[in-house]
């Protein structure tokens, strides 16, 4: 018995519209599954760059410093710049002694730098130098070989060094690659507190706490030597460059560099964080990846903490270390850093200054207001430079071929030059 039209008509109507909202159903299932798979590979090959990118929601950022204006000038003074920073000058008859204490790895030319730059402010020199990389990779110690060429035996006097054992990935177990490099970083450090402690550091003594590529001012640490009454910890402003003390970088300087005053009954380790909230502006330079050959960069880059944001082995190659120098790029191809609110007019105007497409006002302050400041360039460094300027250090006079004999200096350049 066949069903009335309008029975049949409601029967079809009804089946269509079941598998319609059916069918869509497994349709909308399907895409949003499709979706989150998408967004798991996404975030699988770029978990590095999502952190950065939601960083906002998750971190929150740092109390500001309180931070000193940095006076200096050779003409004034001593004792009218401690009152001009509110401080007070030291008593004639006291003594106070510095240490600059600092992890030394293959930064030969930084070292050199350091040494001349500061000897006259500096009593002690403490080294420290891994038989390994962070990453518990070996390599062989330079210092002990350093030590005996013309360029460094003349500061034996002021130098104590260490030989430290890390530990390798195999003697690590249980222990993930990136928090092996962590802790060999912190026993780097922790032995320069014990050879700190064993060798006479006593109260009322300085100690430089900074990293081979952040360099205080020699007049810098000369204010401390001559004043009292600042903070028994006080970090120091550095101005930031990349690649080369020729390519400075915009914004606020970089303040992890602290100078640490010894006290009676003070539980004292050496630390390269942040410790206290007072800082004293303009203090001295940092100079990150500032490297002769190429070959150090990829030393530092799969050597250092950092070595996970070496997400694809094309960083490693000449050919896009040479690329990224010369476009003044991140060597890791990173974002920058997401809380730092100028971060985008620094990384444009760092980019066109590498690049050579800016006019910079080139200037020096504080040891570099020395009459004749010299840009001393390697002959043989391997970066290409006719495709850009040649990876070069901006030094005092004192590096020049005095100790060579050969002149490797070049007249630095007129504020008003472009560099090609």
């Amino acid at each position: 018995m066949s069903l009335p039209l309008k029975r049949r008509l409601h029967l079809i109507l009804h089946v269509s519209r079941n598998h319609f909202f059916h069918t869509r159903g497994k349709r909308k299932a399907c895409t949003v599954l499709f979706a989150a798979m998408l967004l798991m590979l996404v975030l699988a090959l770029n978990f590095r760059d999502f952190g950065y990118l939601t960083r906002p929601i998750w971190d929150t950022p740092p109390v500001p410093f309180s931070i000193s204006p940095h006076f200096d000038h050779p003409s004034i003074p001593i004792s009218e710049l401690c009152s001009l920073h509110g401080w007070k000058p030291r008593k004639e008859n006291s003594t106070v002694r510095v240490f600059d204490a600092t992890i030394f790895s293959f930064e030969d030319d930084l070292l050199e730098i350091r040494l001349h730059e500061l000897w006259d402010v500096v009593d002690r020199f403490i080294i420290v130098e891994a038989d390994k990389t962070f990453t518990g990779k070996p390599k062989p110690v330079r210092f002990p070989g350093l030590r005996k060429n013309k360029d460094f035996s003349w500061a034996e006097s002021k130098l104590l060094y260490k030989e430290v054992t890390l530990k390798s990935p195999n003697e690590a177990k249980n222990v993930s690659l990136a928090h092996l490099a962590w802790r060999n970083e912190a026993r780097m450090r922790k032995q320069l507190t014990s050879l700190l402690t064993s060798n006479g550091l006593k109260a009322g003594d300085l100690v430089i706490q900074s990293d081979m590529d952040e360099l205080p001012f020699q007049r810098t640490i000369a204010l401390f030597r001559a004043c009292e009454g600042y903070p028994d910890l006080m970090h120091l402003e550095m101005r930031t460059f990349m690649y080369s003390f020729e390519f400075p970088r915009m914004g606020p300087g970089d303040a992890k560099t602290s100078i640490k005053t010894k006290r009676d009954n003070d539980e004292w380790y050496y630390s390269h964080q942040r410790k206290s909230d007072h800082v004293l502006a303009d203090a001295g330079w940092h100079c990150s990846f500032c490297f002769r050959h190429l070959e150090d960069f990829r030393t530092k880059m799969l050597g250092y903490s950092h070595f996970d944001r070496v997400t694809k082995s094309k960083f490693l190659d000449d050919t896009e270390i040479q690329e990224r120098i010369c476009a003044g790029k991140d060597l890791f191809d990173m974002f920058p850093v997401s809380l730092q609110v100028d971060v985008f007019r620094r990384f444009i105007y760092f980019t066109h200054l590498v690049t050579g497409s800016l006019h910079v006002q080139r200037s020096g302050v504080s040891v570099l207001e020395t009459p004749s400041p010299k840009q001393f360039v390697y002959s043989d460094t391997d970066v290409d430079i006719t495709k850009c300027k040649t990876i070069c250090l901006l030094a005092t006079r004192w590096l020049h071929s005095v100790k060579s004999g050969v002149d490797r200096c070049a007249t630095f350049p007129a504020p008003d030059t472009k560099w090609i």
